[in-house]
């Protein structure tokens, strides 16, 4: 009973046949009134648009069903579209590796930059280093040579004495000279107290030879 009966597709008898002029058959066919075209105009209308390559109404909407319709009717316009996409595709990736290329130098300035200031403050640090380790071997060689003037000036002064005990006025004062000679230029409690006994024998010795 057709009535009961749902039709059968016309592919199945020629799949030859165009999948949207199956569709709009069955539409036509369907059992129930609400899911037919509500007129004849619009069956034609829909015919006409099958007969156009264009998307018919019967179909299912959807953008891929609609854009193979739109590039069948425009083969040429499709074909420059895509080449532009591809075109815009490469040039996007081009640009990308060219940033990402620069970010990457960029970088590793940045970090040869760092790791040659740090070259430069290691290199300072040496130089301060070293000029600290000269600077100390250059006091303590002032301290030796200070240490071993004042001990000539010792000897210098305790023979100045001696000379004193012997009455030999000449020898006193000239070794007293010798001996403040030795610490003229070294400051501290111990060289001041030699050289107030060098300034002692100095003017004892002028004293006695009636010079002052």
């Amino acid at each position: 009973n057709i009535a009961k009966v749902d039709p059968v597709p016309l592919r199945q008898h020629n799949p030859r046949i165009a999948r949207e002029l199956e569709i709009i058959t069955l539409k036509a066919l369907e059992k129930e009134p609400h899911k037919r075209y509500p007129s004849a105009k619009e069956m034609a209308e829909d015919m006409e648009r099958f007969l156009n390559g264009e998307a018919i109404m019967a179909m299912p909407s959807g953008l891929g069903y609609k854009l193979g319709k739109w590039v069948k009717r425009n083969q040429l316009l499709a074909v420059a579209v895509a080449a532009f996409i591809v075109v815009l595709l490469i040039l996007s990736a081009i640009s990308y590796w060219q940033i990402q290329n620069e970010l990457t130098n960029t970088k590793n300035a940045k970090k040869l930059a760092e790791q040659e200031r740090e070259k430069a403050r290691q290199e300072q640090r040496k130089a301060e280093q070293a000029e600290q380790v000269k600077e100390q071997e250059k006091q303590n060689a002032k301290k030796e040579r200070d240490q071993a003037n004042i001990q000539l000036a010792k000897i210098a002064l305790s023979k100045s004495a001696e000379a004193y005990n012997r009455m030999e006025w000449s020898s006193c004062g000239t070794l007293a000279g010798h001996g403040m000679e030795f610490i003229k230029n070294i400051s501290g409690d111990e060289t001041e107290k030699l050289k107030q006994q060098g300034n002692f024998w100095i003017k004892w010795a002028l004293c006695q030879y009636s010079l002052i």
